[in-house]
């Protein structure tokens, strides 16, 4: 998956990233999981338009800047996500959706944004005393 988001956000990421490498090799493992733990599905598709920004505006997806004088990128109209053109094909889509509120629920049901398997606790190691 090409989405940037920090090392310790990763396990709250709960869509599907539409532009990974894997898809094919995804997709067997997603209706496999599908039939076992009943995974959901989120499908809101992003309303993009070319939008030109009035002050430097960085893309929600790379990362990076959108750069440019004029229609330096795509902004949703419902949701105000902005993206490089380049980056549209490999946004989720989770538009309206709020991410952090559904992976705190999601870990009060012991389940993780990553392949949605049953969150393992780390056991503490007895200290050698």
């Amino acid at each position: 998956c090409t989405v940037v988001v920090h090392k310790r956000c990763h396990e709250e990421v709960v869509w599907k990233c539409p532009g990974s490498k894997t898809d094919a090799i995804d997709e067997l493992q997603l209706e496999a999981a599908e039939q076992g733990l009943g995974r959901f599905n989120i499908n809101m598709p992003h309303r993009f338009g070319v939008h030109s920004y009035k002050r430097p505006t960085f893309c929600d997806h790379c990362g990076s800047m959108l750069y440019g004088l004029i229609n330096q990128g795509l902004q949703c109209s419902v949701c105000k996500l902005n993206v490089h053109k380049r980056c549209q094909r490999n946004v989720a889509n989770n538009c309206g959706i709020n991410a952090k509120q559904m992976a705190l629920e999601l870990a009060q049901l012991g389940l993780t944004g990553d392949k949605m398997s049953i969150r393992s606790k780390k056991k503490a190691r007895p200290s050698a005393d």
